[in-house]
């Protein structure tokens, strides 16, 4: 991560806080060669798009995804998207159905009473 840092041409300081991270946190991971928090290495990943996430955890292949790979995510997130919004739909039809009906039953039920009063 601080290689990619570094990369980036912002201060350590900076890095850190663009994680939602104290502004010590990548001097501290340095300084004390310990481990990056599985929830930074998400960040950072969300945070920079860019940023090769086989790289970023094992260390293997480029830094930087290629725009092959670019062009391949995007179209996955489009193609998750779509299904949320299908998704999301679904669920909204779900519900008006739910409340057409219940309305329905109520006015059923006003008719049953009016019936039984004549």
């Amino acid at each position: 991560m601080v290689l990619f840092a570094d990369h980036t041409g912002i201060s350590h300081r900076q890095f850190s806080l663009s994680l939602g991270a104290s502004p010590g946190y990548l001097n501290r991971i340095v300084s004390q060669k310990s481990n990056v928090g599985g929830d930074y290495i998400e960040k950072c990943i969300e945070v920079y798009p860019d940023l090769n996430p086989l790289w970023l955890v094992t260390g293997e292949g480029k830094m930087l995804k290629s725009d092959e790979e670019k062009s391949i995510d995007k179209i996955i997130d489009e193609k998750i998207e779509q299904k949320l919004n299908i998704q999301d739909n679904n669920e909204v039809m779900l519900l008006i159905r739910t409340i057409i009906e219940k309305e329905l039953q109520g006015l059923r039920s006003k008719e049953n009473l009016s019936d039984k009063k004549l």
